[in-house]
């Protein structure tokens, strides 16, 4: 009997999560997917996947609180216990001038951007099988670049982005693949908000001058799934940001 090949997306109710839990069902993987507080947005996934029945799961697990990754852990147990495929996708950010940064909004940030996606790692290694597992975070290219939009933010991303590199230590041993995947601006429900003029502003900046739709963020991720051997690695996902 084929082995059930199960896999958990975070932030799966809307934009890359869930372009990445679109194309996962597609390949004939069992998707665990979270979301933290839009019961709305969650309900028109569920519509949306129902075709794939059993083979996808969202569950509420805000990843905003360590509270979320017992939550998730439960569904893995649920599941059979073994975990292939892991995309850590949580992220907020906080986009402050630098005097109006607080203690408390910057640890919220760096809590949910960097401390809970490690400790999430830390508990799903007992479910990752050696040799067929990955794990893929999403970055973001604000931590490749100096930016000033979100200082809580891009310190995060460019924490998670090194941190991925040192878990290649604990992980390639097993064979075991650890990356990530930076977008930089994707048309989610997020960047619609932005006003026009300023995202003319941002697309005459991007070499192929548009923003990324999020199936091609997910089209990155899938393939990582194929590949022993790139691990350790910074994959920008921006459509040449910043080359123009």
């Amino acid at each position: 009997m084929r082995e059930k090949l199960v896999s958990l997306i975070t932030g799966a109710s809307k934009g890359i999560g869930k372009a990445i839990a679109k194309r996962f069902l597609k390949r004939g993987l069992h998707v665990i997917g979270s979301y933290a507080r839009d019961d709305e947005a969650a309900d028109e996934t569920r519509k949306e996947f129902f075709a794939f029945g059993e083979k996808f799961l969202l569950v509420r697990a805000d990843f905003s609180a360590f509270a979320g990754i017992d939550i998730v852990e439960t569904a893995v147990a649920a599941a059979g216990g073994r975990l292939h495929f892991l995309v850590s996708n949580v992220g907020i950010t906080d986009r402050v001038d630098f005097q109006d940064t607080t203690p408390d909004n910057w640890e919220r940030v760096i809590r949910t951007n960097l401390t809970i996606p490690f400790f999430l790692v830390q508990r799903a290694a007992k479910w990752i099988p050696d040799e067929t597992g990955r794990i893929v975070f999403i970055g973001a290219t604000m931590g490749l670049q100096p930016h000033s939009i979100s200082y809580s933010y891009a310190a995060s991303k460019a924490a998670l982005h090194f941190l991925a590199k040192c878990l290649v230590k604990e992980f390639s041993p097993k064979g075991i693949t650890v990356n990530v995947v930076a977008p930089g601006f994707v048309d989610t429900p997020m960047q619609s908000e932005k006003d026009p003029e300023h995202r003319k502003r941002i697309e005459h900046r991007i070499a192929v001058g548009r923003f990324a739709r999020p199936d091609e963020v997910a089209a990155v991720v899938e393939g990582l799934l194929d590949h022993r051997y790139v691990t350790g690695q910074v994959i920008a996902v921006d459509g040449g940001y910043d080359c123009r």
